[in-house]
């Protein structure tokens, strides 16, 4: 064999080899993109009354004052029904404006944080 005959097999090895890595990278962009999608459509979510109590560890009197003073965004779905953006409640507890006496901000992130995950999770697996 020549070596022009090992430089084209060269060239064509190499080209395949970057038109493989280029699928890939394609692939690896739609993935991504599919995940930003989710993780949007998590935090446009809304929690009820129930899901803040139980992730962030406090009681409805607490939640109530937060309603009361405007420290985290909600709105009425009827006369006995709130609804919480995720994402401004998580903004809310992050910045330090949702607090009390022996709050634990971490903690309460981290269960956010752990609703969001499973949230997330959920969504992909259904698309499945």
């Amino acid at each position: 064999m020549s070596t022009m005959d090992d430089a084209e097999t060269y060239l064509k090895d190499i080209h395949d080899i970057l038109s493989k890595l280029d699928e890939r990278a394609s692939k690896i962009e739609v993935l991504i993109q599919e995940y930003h999608k989710t993780y949007a459509q998590v935090d446009d979510m809304e929690l009820s009354s129930a899901e803040i109590i139980r992730f962030v560890g406090i009681s409805r009197a607490e939640l109530g004052r937060w309603r009361a003073n405007n420290v985290i965004p909600f709105r009425y779905i009827s006369s006995n029904h709130v609804a919480y953006p995720f994402r401004g409640v998580y903004a809310a507890i992050k910045s330090g404006r949702a607090t009390f006496r022996g709050f634990r901000k971490i903690e309460a992130l981290h269960q956010l944080e752990a609703f969001r995950e499973g949230a997330v999770k959920n969504l992909l697996e259904n698309k499945e």
